[in-house]
């Protein structure tokens, strides 16, 4: 922003590339994996759903209850079992199920923008904000596609944090080709603001079909694409303090990822007394002792291990992670945490009249390096692109 303090010449931003939101009103949609409920929590999916202050409405005529959508901005909130909870075995195998879902969000948001006009609300706009594991993320990229093709699609803006997107096909072959017509998201730029996507390295055999995917994005969409600590929803548990088991560590590192994700998109989130909230502290540590880990025996190995998956870029990424000693950071997660703790050093040394000149080197592009990472994606040619 063009008011952001100046420190030594760097500035601080703490909502860069962040739309005003204040203009929209919003819709947080959670997705949970095939298999995974709600109520019980099974995982982060459902806590942060519950932990969301918004006003849940379950279809389109909950709409029409929400007081104050003529005057003010409405939060609401819809969350939905996996498909394999709510279709059985055809959700399980074909994710049978996420088209409803994704239907019933569409009419909703339909709904939330004819009442918005009916009642000539100074409020026009609908920010669509998701959140998918697994299946769950496919359903969300459904979700943006159905979006930008709404009549209201002028009207709507969307955002999302894909979890190890998954649509449950064989590597190899494809089959059984569920979820293929919604990883081509290249016509969705009308509405498809920020995507973040984070996928967990460690690889699941062939045979359980849980390669995730990478789908074709619209040009003019900011795109994050990381890969993080843990094995598919074993990254995404719950947390405690000074996680010492490699799933412990990873749901630590998701936790804080989706947590800052959701705040940058204006989400109220309050969590009950039980739930452990990791710092920026003990998240870098997370980070650091995860940077020292090395399973090989042998010192020549550089690539410690590699993950499959349905690229429709075509470039044929794997997910990797390298051996300790090579990278100076676990990942990009990683290096934006250091980002902010820095940051956060400058501010308070400025404020108290210092200058921040020595530290400055620390996130200077030239300095910090590139593609640096230990866990990092890597072109290559591999596994099947889904067919469509």
């Amino acid at each position: 922003s063009k008011n952001a303090p100046q420190v030594d010449g760097l500035k601080l931003e703490n909502e860069a590339g962040k739309e005003k939101l204040d203009k929209f009103h919003s819709l947080v949609v959670f997705f949970e994996g095939t298999g995974n409920t709600l109520d019980p929590i099974t995982t982060q999916i459902g806590l942060f759903a519950d932990a969301c202050r918004h006003t849940r409405v379950y279809d389109a005529s909950d709409v029409e209850l929400v007081s104050g959508i003529n005057s003010v901005k409405v939060k609401l909130k819809m969350s939905f079992d996996g498909c394999g909870v709510t279709n059985g075995i055809s959700g399980t195998l074909f994710a049978t199920g996420l088209d409803e879902q994704v239907d019933s969000v569409v009419e909703v948001v339909n709904r939330m923008l004819t009442v918005s006009a009916e009642k000539n609300s100074r409020i026009q706009k609908v920010m669509v904000v998701s959140v998918g594991l697994s299946r769950g993320a496919m359903a969300s990229m459904k979700l943006a596609l159905k979006l930008s093709d709404s009549s209201f699609s002028s009207r709507i803006s969307k955002s999302m944090l894909l979890f190890d997107p998954v649509p449950g096909n064989s590597i190899w072959t494809g089959f059984p080709y569920s979820c293929v017509k919604c990883q081509d998201l290249s016509k969705t730029g009308n509405i498809l603001r920020r995507v973040l996507a984070l996928y967990p390295y460690e690889p699941l055999p062939d045979v359980a079909m849980h390669a995730p995917c990478f789908p074709i994005y619209p040009r003019n969409t900011f795109v994050e694409e990381e890969v993080t600590l843990g094995c598919h929803q074993g990254a995404v548990f719950g947390t405690i303090p000074n996680p010492q088991k490699p799933y412990e560590m990873a749901s630590v590192l998701s936790f804080r990822r989706i947590k800052d994700f959701l705040d940058s998109e204006d989400v109220e989130l309050q969590f009950s007394p039980d739930v452990y909230q990791p710092t920026l502290k003990e998240c870098i540590n997370v980070c650091q002792r995860a940077l020292k880990w090395k399973q090989s025996s042998n010192p020549s190995d550089v690539v410690l291990s590699e993950r499959r998956t349905h690229d429709r870029t075509g470039r044929g990424r794997v997910i990797v992670r390298k051996a300790s000693g090579i990278d100076k950071w676990l990942n990009k997660h990683h290096r934006n945490l250091e980002d902010v703790r820095i940051k956060a050093q400058m501010k308070k040394i400025a404020n108290n009249g210092g200058k921040c000149s020595s530290i400055l080197n620390d996130l200077d592009p030239r300095q910090r390096g590139t593609g640096t990472f230990q866990l990092d994606l890597e072109d290559g040619v591999c596994g099947c692109e889904s067919i469509i």
